[in-house]
């Protein structure tokens, strides 16, 4: 795509009386949207489609989540190579993403005079659609097939984020109510488009005593219907024990 910056970003998190109580170090690319929509590097993405059969295994796959929940997960019940329950996500739709983005919140989707405003106060931030001619924000190659082509990618595709919350989910839903999510991490590696499916899964891959931390790490990844891991990630959690 030509010229690629590398943006970083450190966002602190802390309660009422100043402790620090959490910290998220991310980075994103940021590449030419023209240049990347005339090379069109991603336009041979195929469209996913699906048989009855497949269908009904994705929803088999929605059944079989398991969520811990009030039941501990104790330490000392974990064994390196345990693997975790799938979360599957998918297959994604438009429907997903919007009501996704309504809980997360955007700066970008405002509506009418308002979002007139917001593009008068940050000239540049707005994107034409070529065969429209219509100015709006770059927000909307996430919901908007045109948009999604003008930076050479085939559909619409989700939100990094939006995909890394699903990671969190896997975890969460393992390790319990008593369980805390010490540490995540994730890479995006490829574009997850409307109409994929994603399963989100891991195993355990070390299992050790921290201070007086039980913990445990995991191998976690997001793996769509073509195979494909589509987003690498490590996460470290700290389990109860039976011996507190």
């Amino acid at each position: 795509a030509g010229k690629t910056l590398i943006q970083y970003h450190e966002i602190t998190y802390s309660n009422q009386r100043g402790e620090l109580v959490a910290k998220a170090l991310d980075w994103c690319v940021r590449a030419g949207r023209v240049s990347s929509g005339k090379k069109g590097k991603y336009m041979d993405i195929e469209k996913a489609t699906y048989t009855a059969d497949k269908m009904q295994k994705i929803f088999d796959d929605y059944d079989r989540e398991e969520i811990r929940g009030s039941t501990p997960r104790y330490w000392e019940d974990v064994n390196v190579g345990d693997e975790l329950t799938p979360v599957v996500k998918g297959p994604l739709s438009l429907r997903d993403i919007i009501t996704w983005l309504m809980g997360a919140g955007s700066p970008f989707m405002q509506a009418h005079a308002l979002a007139l405003t917001f593009l008068k106060r940050h000239p540049g931030v707005n994107m034409m659609d070529t065969k429209t001619g219509q100015m709006d924000v770059p927000e909307l190659v996430h919901m908007e097939q045109s948009r999604a082509q003008e930076i050479g990618i085939p559909g619409a595709y989700d939100y990094g984020c939006q995909r890394i919350s699903w990671l969190g989910n896997l975890l969460t839903n393992w390790m319990g109510d008593d369980g805390f999510l010490k540490r995540m991490r994730a890479e995006l590696r490829r574009f997850n488009v409307v109409g994929d499916t994603t399963w989100l899964k891991g195993k355990v891959v070390r299992k050790y005593m921290q201070d007086t931390e039980h913990l445990v790490d995991i191998e976690c990844w997001a793996e769509n219907q073509r195979g494909e891991i589509t987003l690498p990630g490590s996460a470290t959690v700290r389990l109860p024990s039976k011996n507190n």
